[in-house]
């Protein structure tokens, strides 16, 4: 039997909600027959309550697969940040190829289900480049380049802005290829090694492991919140937007000119997570409302290697034919 394609979300408690609006999303996009889609999580009585609301909805049991292992957390994210990378092996038996998709993230059209299509060239790993930890000087993210690309430099990036670093937020894996690297014992290996203690976790992992031997996606199937704001998202039109840091569909303070929250709060409407916004935002209990977030800018160094890369950089979804971009609407700076 010829195996299958699979998107697949993986959300602890605290993300479980945004991820079945995810995946009813993505359902209501799909119109291929070779495609599932797929809530992973390491919390069984959500993924009953799940089942129990849409019985057609596929779910995943990961508890088995969490448990007895040593996976550091950080900050608000959770062990299920790291079972991503612990899918290919599991499914490896029934699926070709796993999309993965963080729960912030949200499908504008059908068009992320031509990433099936790519040919992968024997690729485990098809991303799109982080435009946060290589382009923004600091000292954490010259560290994280260090440790994961084994780049020299120091805080004002001398050397460092532009390198091929992936952002986790998609991940397209071959699974094949994925497992015969043995990607997944090399990244546990870290773990238990000079990665201890992994900055941002399975990213910091994946990256670690590949190196920069990963598919180039262009920034459309992964257009991070800070380049949707600008004229990136006219030169890279989005099939993919990732609502990066504490701007998300289901804070109080997202205003952004976009249907994701309106869409949000309907399905959550008719589910059983209806009081998800104001448990999230915790506005009820006497907390104080966050603030509404401004992008960062990147600085004019930053910002002229990101249009360096967007002119330089050849991706495989443009040159397949699954991606049009625009360069005339890339601009001289921001």
């Amino acid at each position: 039997m010829a195996r299958r394609n699979a998107v697949v979300l993986v959300a602890d408690a605290a993300q479980f909600s945004p991820s079945m609006f995810l995946a009813h999303r993505l359902r209501t996009l799909n119109r291929r027959p070779d495609v599932d889609i797929i809530v992973a999580s390491n919390a069984p009585p959500l993924l009953a309550q799940a089942r129990a609301f849409d019985a057609d909805q596929m779910v995943l049991d990961l508890t088995s697969v969490d448990s007895g292992r040593r996976l550091p957390v950080r900050s608000y994210l959770t062990r299920a940040t790291y079972l991503r990378l612990f899918l290919p092996g599991l499914l490896r038996r029934r699926y070709a190829r796993i999309l993965y998709l963080d729960s912030d993230v949200y499908p504008e059209s059908e068009q992320v289900f031509r990433l099936f299509d790519l040919d992968m060239g024997g690729h485990a790993v098809a991303a799109v480049r982080d435009l946060n930890v290589p382009f923004v000087p600091s000292h954490h993210n010259a560290d994280e380049l260090n440790a994961t690309l084994g780049l020299k430099g120091d805080v004002r990036f001398i050397g460092l802005f532009g390198a091929k670093y992936l952002n986790g937020g998609v991940e397209l894996f071959d699974v094949d290829a994925f497992v015969a690297a043995r990607l997944e014992k090399k990244m546990m290996e870290l773990l238990r090694g000079r990665l201890a203690n992994p900055l941002w976790m399975d990213q910091t992992l994946l990256n670690a492991v590949l190196r920069t031997d990963w598919l180039e996606l262009s920034p459309s199937f992964n257009l991070i919140t800070r380049a949707w704001l600008t004229s990136l998202r006219h030169f890279a039109p989005a099939a993919i937007v990732h609502f990066t840091g504490q701007l998300k569909p289901w804070s109080n303070s997202f205003a952004l000119d976009h249907p994701a929250r309106a869409e949000l709060i309907a399905f959550l409407a008719r589910s059983p997570w209806r009081t998800f916004i104001i448990e999230a935002n915790r506005v009820l209990t006497g907390s104080p409302a966050p603030p509404i977030e401004q992008p960062v800018p990147w600085g004019p160094v930053g910002a002229a290697a990101i249009i360096r890369y967007l002119r330089e950089t050849s991706f495989a979804d443009v040159e397949q034919g699954l991606t049009t971009l625009n360069p005339a609407a890339l601009p001289a700076s921001f």
